[in-house]
């Protein structure tokens, strides 16, 4: 088992259009979204930090809070700044994605321990997101950010980027559940109905 400590780093800063609110505060189960993906992912990390707008969710006080340095300029910037603020290994998540495994970060560090970025390959292939950034992606990251990169999936066009399937043992469900992403209100009522299939996790 990885005994690499990995911060997490949750995308809260867009600007949720079709969902209509801030994701961040979008309530599963009786639980918002952040507060989920804090209980399920962050027991685990080393830190956690919550990347968004100057002006984005209301409810992160208390929380390592790392604004987007162009608010609007799409997730890369975001993740960047996240990884530069850790200046280690950080597991960057987006808030939607309520069934991700425990244990994520550990598991993602063992598949490829020299790896500068490693993600996820679901049934229809390789995933945007969640992805595990080394402090070795940040120089690399950086220049595609000044050059306009926004894509959250650019870091798979890294030198030392990796993808490996969801499979093994956190895998309990199929991979389009575990990485089910909610965009909509009809999303968020699926997820309702899948809340039984994961339990009390």
């Amino acid at each position: 088992m990885s005994t690499e400590r990995v911060a997490l780093g949750i995308l809260c800063g867009g600007f949720s259009r079709r969902m209509g609110r801030d994701k961040a505060s979008v309530e599963l189960g009786a639980e918002s979204l952040l507060a989920r993906m804090r209980r399920r992912l962050g027991a685990e990390a080393s830190v956690v930090l919550i990347g968004t707008r100057p002006d984005g969710p209301g409810q992160l006080k208390g929380e390592m809070i790392v604004f987007d340095p162009d608010p609007g300029g799409g997730p890369l910037q975001s993740m960047l700044a996240m990884l530069q603020q850790v200046g280690a290994a950080v597991l960057i998540v987006p808030v939607d994605m309520p069934f991700l495994p425990a244990g994520l970060a550990a598991w993602l560090a063992e598949q490829a321990p020299a790896a500068h970025a490693i993600g996820i390959a679901g049934e229809t292939g390789a995933e945007p997101l969640p992805v595990l950034l080394r402090s070795a992606a940040a120089m690399e990251l950086g220049r595609r950010c000044q050059a306009g990169e926004r894509r959250a999936g650019a870091w798979r066009e890294l030198a030392g980027a990796v993808t490996v399937p969801a499979a093994g043992r956190i895998w309990t469900h199929p991979a389009s559940l575990h990485l089910l992403g909610l965009n909509t209100a009809a999303e968020v009522e699926r997820a309702e109905g899948l809340l039984p299939i994961f339990g009390a996790d």
